[in-house]
């Protein structure tokens, strides 16, 4: 009931009070309600995750430190990545039947209401239970005091004799790095809800000038009236929707330079399904527009069976294609991925966290980079945009699901 996604997987992790050993893994959903849900998983000597339902090795019987949380998806059991912790407590690990599938506990509460206190106890056992019917009378635990014999008379001087009272300093929850673009350097940020980065034509409600976050490169309309069009309310009230149907945002030459084997691109974006055409959220020139070379973007073309379509640039002078249907009518964070890798290039289209389409050209390489000029929100179409970043490198999975996480932690 303390979910925010949508639809979350629930990832669980525990930690050994005295050894820190972590064990943290995604249960089978056994039940789903509104209120609750009921998982599923098995203590195994041989650990694996991937079984449904999943088996997991508690090497410590005792106490554990247990937290919940709700991601986006199931690919990393890394609690720093997760999406938002949703209930943390501490659980009890203790021998079972083995000749039984479940074991269960049934509550037994005290009658006695000043040291009340929840007691669980096994089927087989609560049947033996009988509640009192009066307050019993406790019995006198006798209190032990020692004595010293031929306690030595000490003339020298006193040593100091230790506290044998133990102290318990709980230990603290890691506390994740920064997640942020520039967190994994990015190439360049652009945030159109951060209006310090932005100057604005309020007249026209229009975009002169976006600063790039990492670096404070300028992107700049050609026109003095503006580029994108800007939208004070945004996305759930959040300052800065850029639109298409623009003139493009564009930085300088020689800001961006040198050849990288790969690129990630991560956006935040809206398509209201309206039948458009050539709405561009980025475009990638070498050389610098219109007489360079373009070597990738990420546009709208709404032309069966595709809605949008990415290309990447290849060493040869071809192009790699990769058309793809993001989720319409709903704001999400897609991402484009690509990459040379033992001859071959790799070209993926991400959302949501999760893979969604994906091409390759086999003995192939990227094109060679020098002079770099992108250029954001332009041309046809009524998309939205609220912010873009760019990394002239390949993520790894879990940097993926890192900035996705970012972008959700966000919006």
């Amino acid at each position: 009931m303390n979910k925010t996604l949508p639809n979350p997987y629930y990832l669980f992790s525990f930690q050994h009070i005295a050894s820190k050993d972590r064990i943290s893994f995604y249960p089978q959903v056994i039940t789903s309600n509104i209120r609750y849900d009921k998982f599923r998983f098995v203590e195994n000597p041989t650990t694996n995750l991937s079984a449904t339902p999943p088996q997991v090795f508690f090497e410590y019987l005792g106490q554990y430190y247990y937290s919940i949380y709700e991601t986006i998806t199931s690919g990393s059991t890394d609690p720093a990545l997760a999406y938002n912790k949703l209930e943390s407590g501490r659980a009890w690990v203790i021998v079972g039947d083995d000749n039984l599938d479940e074991c269960f506990f049934e509550p037994y509460i005290s009658n006695d209401e000043d040291f009340a206190q929840v007691i669980y106890v096994s089927e087989e056992e609560q049947n033996c239970i009988i509640p009192p019917t009066s307050t019993p009378t406790p019995s006198i635990t006798p209190s032990i005091t020692p004595t010293m014999t031929n306690t030595p008379t000490n003339t020298g001087t006193p040593t100091q004799t230790p506290s044998m009272t133990p102290t318990f300093t709980p230990t603290p929850s890691t506390t994740p790095a920064a997640n942020t673009p520039a967190a994994l350097n990015a190439l360049w940020w652009v945030d159109f809800t951060d209006t310090a980065t932005l100057n604005i034509n309020f007249f026209a409600q229009t975009i002169i000038d976006a600063d790039d976050k990492i670096a404070n490169v300028q992107f700049s309309a050609s026109t003095t009236t503006g580029g994108p069009n800007y939208n004070a309310t945004g996305y759930l009230s959040v300052s800065g929707t850029a639109r298409t149907n623009a003139v493009p945002l564009e930085n300088q030459l020689g800001t961006y330079t040198g050849h990288k084997d790969g690129f990630t691109w991560f956006g935040f974006m809206y398509d209201d399904g309206v039948s458009q055409r050539g709405g561009c959220m980025v475009e990638n020139y070498d050389g610098g527009f219109p007489s360079g070379t373009r070597v990738f973007f990420v546009r709208d073309i709404n032309t069966p069976p595709y809605t949008w379509w990415t290309r990447v640039r290849l060493q040869s002078g071809s192009d790699l294609d990769l058309g793809f249907n993001p989720t319409l009518s709903a704001w999400t964070p897609i991402a484009v991925r690509a990459w040379t890798q033992s001859g071959d290039v790799n070209l993926e289209v991400w959302e949501n966290g999760s893979l969604l389409t994906s091409t390759s050209a086999s003995t192939a390489s990227l094109y060679t980079l020098s002079d770099q000029q992108f250029r954001l929100m332009f041309d046809g179409g009524i998309d939205f945009n609220t912010e873009q970043f760019f990394f002239d490198k390949k993520l790894s999975d879990a940097q993926m699901t890192s900035m996705f996480t970012y972008l959700s932690n966000k919006y």
